[in-house]
C-alpha cells in the first residue's frame, strides 16, 4: 500500500520516546554545531550549505 504523511509520523513517534527536536532558521554555523551536539533532530536554515560545508570539515578534519 501507499505511505501516507501520518502513518510515517506515527511509526517514527511510536519508537522514539522523546519528540523530535527542530530548530528553524539558525544561519549560524556555530550556533548549527551547538544544536546537534545538543541532540536537535534537525537544523533549518536558509543556508544549509553552511552546514554541510561545516559537517563535512568535522567529519574530515584532513579537509581544512
Amino acid at each position: 500500500g501507499e505511505w501516507k504523511g501520518d502513518d510515517m509520523w506515527q511509526g517514527r513517534t511510536s519508537s522514539v520516546k522523546t519528540p523530535l527536536v527542530l530548530c528553524w532558521t539558525v544561519d549560524d554555523p556555530q550556533q548549527m554545531m551547538q544544536l546537534l551536539k545538543w541532540g536537535a533532530d534537525g537544523v533549518f536554515s536558509n543556508h544549509s550549505s553552511r552546514l554541510i560545508k561545516h559537517l563535512k570539515e568535522v567529519s574530515n578534519p584532513a579537509t581544512k
